[in-house]
């Protein structure tokens, strides 16, 4: 009853912002210069766990970017965007920004500037940008801005793209600064609540809100004329928070749709190459393969996909940088290596309606061992071009009894209820 009454909050929580919403947009668009673009969120998340303990998150996010141009020819532009974070029960859950007995939930409360930068696109087909910013290559597997969580993931960064529009695009930043979802509050000396605290205790370098890092992304993607899609990338990190983090990855990807009739195909093949870097403490070279077939018939698409993150006795892939839901929306596999995981997906459309559900099968690439399965499903119902509400259900289902997985080797099941706004 207690968590029927909490999730039908979590759904109206929103509701009466639709009344303040229209004054807010009249506001900005009235009295303030620039464009203007309003975001929040709220979620209620719900997980079982016997090993670290049940845990329920109950936030709302909210999100103001905004924009100016500052020259005439609109080559300059200033972005803000800051990013603010309510929970409703931030002592019955644990953020890791503060630790806490329950299974991690990262939807730390506090305010945080995950962009703000100057950009300049005054070259043709050139875009520069300098300071805080989202950067994500190719399906965001290695390198990109993470937005699952409340609080993003983004870069402090100097930036250039060339993009001709037609068919050649080139990515490269010089990164100096990781700003995690853990938050600015997740500083070196620990909260005093978290249950670890003492006068001289201090975090855990992996749990701090922002990494320094000296980091060169190049990402090259090229699009034929029967639009074959041909990516090459290279990124050299030196993580000078967490050294094994430090790595140097060079890879490519091929991505092709063809519609012969009534069905559509795709497929994506993707092969990367790691070796340890800088200040590493590790000593291996390891390697990525991704594979993916798929078919769609009008909006429903089907596919199967095999992953792999290879290792040896010094170390394993890893992808310190990027989305970790590609093995699960549990995270039960964040931040881990020598995996191999086979998953089917499903998504689909109907009307306001829309779906996705994935099956994972996961094991130890290097023994074969059956380490888990994981059942995904989600369902969004879009009520117009700015509200929407989503329903998340996760299954994870452990095989063995040892550390699997970074947070848990036990069962972890999980449901969360968002509803989200978006002015345009």
């Amino acid at each position: 009853m207690k968590k029927t009454i909490i999730t039908i909050l979590s759904l109206g929580a929103l509701l009466p912002l639709t009344g303040l919403a229209n004054p807010i947009e009249q506001v900005l668009a009235e009295h303030v210069a620039g464009e203007h673009k309003l975001t929040m969120r709220t979620r209620y998340q719900d997980i079982d766990n016997k090993m670290l303990g049940d845990a329920q998150a109950f936030t709302t996010m909210f999100r103001l970017t905004s924009s100016w141009h500052l020259d005439d020819e609109e080559d300059w532009q200033l972005l803000l965007q800051p990013n603010y974070v309510h929970s409703y029960n931030e002592d019955d859950y644990n953020s890791i920004t503060v630790v806490r007995d329950t299974f991690p939930i990262l939807d730390p409360p506090g305010a945080n500037l995950p962009q703000g930068f100057i950009a300049y696109k005054g070259l043709d087909n050139w875009q520069f940008k300098l300071g805080r910013q989202n950067i994500q290559f190719n399906d965001g597997r290695h390198i990109d801005t993470v937005d699952y969580w409340q609080t993003p993931h983004t870069f402090s960064a100097v930036s250039a793209q060339y993009n001709n529009q037609i068919n050649f695009k080139l990515d490269y930043a010089y990164a100096t600064k990781v700003h995690r979802v853990l938050g600015r509050d997740a500083r070196r000396k620990l909260d005093k609540d978290d249950i670890r605290y003492h006068p001289d205790a201090v975090r855990p370098p992996f749990e701090l809100g922002v990494h320094d890092i000296s980091a060169h992304l190049l990402n090259l993607n090229y699009i034929t004329e029967q639009d074959l899609s041909l990516s090459a990338y290279y990124y050299d990190v030196e993580n000078q928070d967490v050294d094994w983090l430090s790595s140097t990855t060079t890879g490519i990807r091929i991505e092709d749709t063809f519609k012969p009739g009534k069905l559509k195909y795709q497929y994506v093949v993707e092969a990367a190459y790691q070796t340890d870097a800088h200040n590493s403490p590790l000593d291996y070279s390891a390697w990525f393969r991704f594979l993916s077939a798929g078919v769609q018939y009008k909006s429903h698409q089907f596919s199967i996909n095999h992953d792999i993150l290879s290792a040896e006795d010094g170390g394993g892939f890893m992808t310190g940088l990027g989305d970790n839901q590609f093995f699960g929306w549990s995270y039960a596999f964040a931040y881990q290596t020598n995996l191999e995981d086979l998953y089917f997906s499903y998504k689909g459309r109907y009307k306001k309606w829309r779906w996705h559900a994935n099956y994972h099968q996961i094991q130890r690439y290097t023994t074969g061992q059956d380490l888990g399965n994981e059942l995904d499903l989600e369902l969004a119902y879009r009520f117009n071009r700015r509200w929407e509400a989503k329903l998340t259900y996760v299954d994870f289902n452990a095989k063995v009894q040892q550390k699997v997985g970074f947070w848990s080797d036990e069962d972890i099941t999980s449901w969360h209820a968002t509803v989200s706004y978006q002015l345009k």
